[in-house]
């Protein structure tokens, strides 16, 4: 169904412009020239660019999906629900597209679907789960589940976070001292050595020596060179669906082990939210896997699931992709047995 902005020339011979949902144009005529108005012009709406700017922060929605619940449960519609939650709302980008939802709602039109137009905005997980509470009947429960989903996703954001700052301080310390030795203190030790005999000055402090002049003589191309590197890191980093970038994600030292272990956790809870919602194990295995992102290993995951869909072990399928820790595959096992 899609959403449309028309102009109209009542009966009474005033123009009016409005929005209205509609299958085609043929259905959003029919429903005009009901009424005894003539269509004068009409487009496609849709939302305005700054609406998409920025994600919704994990934090914020968990708390969306707790007011929901709250209101939901003590018998109130989920338009008024939507409409009180949005009153309360001091997030500019955020209010916009509330306000947009909660004139869709009054039109009739399903929250999923509502969502659904702001797939920029709102995770694909949380879309999805309210289409599966839309379709079973328990919105309460599943806005329960999402409410901790994302509660969890947030303090592992924030753990990764503070995890992170530590080690990136630790090696901006490392160059900036080691910079310093090679460029000032070295040179420094180099002339008082130059009095000595080169046969009596360790092979280790020449090298040290040879390193420091090389660093000095060659100074601007060494900068150059390291910008250029940045420079190369920054475009893969921010290239979208680059399987070298994300790769790059789960290889690094220290940074892709942390990465492995927000994404096994992310799969898991998603996994494990869908599966108690009534989705079968082979769907929310599927589901779970376009919610990992990255190319890399939803490519590995694919290739698990084809097998799981086959008939094969889950946890003979996931342990040959060789990424999940053994503790999680033995887990799976169990729970398999």
């Amino acid at each position: 169904m899609d959403k449309y902005k028309y102009k109209i020339k009542t009966a009474s011979g005033d123009i009016v412009k409005d929005i209205m949902y509609a299958e085609n144009i043929d259905e959003l005529n029919r429903l005009i020239s009901s009424t005894g108005a003539t269509l004068i012009s009409y487009k496609k709406y849709s939302p305005k660019r700054e609406i998409f700017a920025k994600k919704i922060k994990s934090e914020k929605l968990s708390i969306l999906c707790q007011q929901l619940a709250i209101m939901l449960r003590s018998g109130v519609s989920i338009v008024k629900a939507m409409s009180t939650i949005l009153g309360s709302i001091e997030d500019e980008y955020l209010k916009k597209i509330l306000t947009e939802i909660v004139k869709d709602l009054q039109m009739g039109v399903n929250l999923s679907i509502c969502l659904d137009k702001y797939q920029g905005y709102f995770p694909s997980l949380f879309i999805m789960m309210i289409k599966v509470a839309e379709t079973s009947g328990n919105m309460v429960e599943v806005l329960e589940y999402l409410r901790k989903y994302y509660m969890k996703e947030h303090l592992i954001k924030q753990k990764v976070i503070s995890s992170m700052i530590y080690p990136i301080i630790l090696l901006i310390v490392t160059f900036v001292i080691f910079f310093a030795l090679m460029l000032f203190i070295i040179p420094q030790f180099e002339t008082t050595f130059l009095n000595i005999s080169s046969k009596k000055i360790p092979k280790i402090t020449k090298i040290v020596f040879c390193v420091s002049n090389f660093f000095r003589n060659y100074l601007l191309f060494i900068i150059l060179g390291i910008l250029i590197i940045t420079l190369i890191l920054i475009i893969i980093i921010n290239k979208k669906n680059s399987k070298v970038k994300d790769c790059l994600k789960l290889k690094t030292p220290v940074i892709g082990k942390i990465n492995k272990w927000v994404i096994t956790s992310r799969f898991v809870r998603s996994l494990s939210m869908m599966y108690h919602n009534g989705i079968s194990l082979t769907d929310a295995f599927s589901m779970s896997s376009n919610l990992v992102n990255n190319l890399y290993l939803k490519e590995k995951l694919e290739f698990a699931i084809n097998n799981i869909m086959k008939g094969r072990s889950i946890a003979l399928s996931l342990k040959e992709i060789k990424f999940f820790p053994s503790m999680f595959i033995e887990m799976l096992s169990i729970g398999e047995n």
